[in-house]
C-alpha cells in the first residue's frame, strides 16, 4: 500500500528504485563511454544520457536513400547473449505529399559493439549502393528501344 504521507522526492526515488529493480531484471539500459563502449546504467541515470547525448554512430546519404546507425541504449537481445545496443537502418530520402519518407528498402540490423555497429553501417550503406546501380541499369534499359540486328 502507498503511504500517503511520502513527500514527492520520497515516491520519486520509490519509483526509480522500482524503475531499477525492473530494468536490472527484464531490460538492459546502456549509456556509451567516452571510448564508446556500452556501460549499464540506472534507468534515470541512461534517461538523462539519452536526452542529452548524440546517439549517430553515422549517417550517409546515396542518390535514393539515408543510411542510419544509432547507439538505441536499451538491450534488443533482450537476455539472449550479448546486449544488442545499436541499429542501422535504410530510409528513402524522398518524402510524399504528406511529408512522410518514401518505403524504405527493409534493410535494417542491430550490433552488440560500436565497432560492429560500424562495420555494419558500411556493410549496408554498399549493399544500398549496389541495389541503387542495379534499379538504374535496369531502368535505363527500360527505357532505351531495343537494338535491331543489321544484316
Amino acid at each position: 500500500m502507498i503511504d500517503r504521507k511520502k513527500t514527492a522526492q520520497e515516491m520519486a526515488e520509490w519509483m526509480a528504485e522500482l524503475a531499477d529493480d525492473f530494468n536490472s531484471k527484464w531490460i538492459g539500459t546502456y549509456i556509451l563511454d567516452e571510448n564508446h563502449q556500452p556501460v549499464k546504467a540506472s534507468t534515470l541515470t541512461w534517461a538523462r544520457c539519452l536526452e542529452m547525448s548524440d546517439r549517430q554512430v553515422a549517417l550517409s546519404e546515396t542518390e535514393l536513400h539515408e543510411v542510419s546507425t544509432v547507439f538505441l541504449g536499451l538491450d534488443h537481445g533482450w537476455g539472449g547473449g550479448p546486449p544488442i545496443l545499436f541499429e542501422t537502418m535504410v530510409f528513402a530520402r524522398e518524402r510524399g505529399g504528406d511529408g512522410r519518407l518514401g518505403d524504405d528498402l527493409g534493410l535494417m540490423d542491430r550490433y552488440a559493439t560500436w565497432d560492429e555497429a560500424l562495420k555494419g553501417h558500411n556493410d549496408i550503406l554498399r549493399e544500398v549502393s549496389k541495389l541503387e546501380g542495379e534499379a538504374t541499369e535496369k531502368v535505363k534499359s527500360l527505357q532505351s528501344p531495343p537494338e535491331r540486328n543489321k544484316a
